[in-house]
């Protein structure tokens, strides 16, 4: 079922990795990294997308919490997203 809607799938992801929801993002990294262990290479063409929604959490500064957690957050993604793991 994950492969036949990926594409609702990474959409709803991706339109929820927002700086303005700093409460959400660990959980949504979280499912970001289990859907890219999940969908492996399918996920490829959906990297730009998932990238470029990422750049901007870098950034959060809400708290010194979320300064650490968030950044590991995304790099813990990453080598899932890049096929690495």
């Amino acid at each position: 079922m994950v492969l036949f809607h990926k594409h609702k799938i990474v959409d709803a992801l991706v339109s929820r990795l927002v700086p303005d929801a700093p409460l959400s993002l660990e959980p949504l990294l979280s499912l970001t990294a289990n859907l890219a262990k999940d969908l492996r290479h399918e996920l490829f063409e959906f990297l730009p997308e998932i990238i470029t929604a990422l750049m901007p959490l870098l950034r959060v500064r809400d708290s010194d919490v979320i300064e650490v957690r968030i950044p590991l957050q995304i790099l813990t993604a990453c080598p899932h997203l890049t096929g690495k793991s």
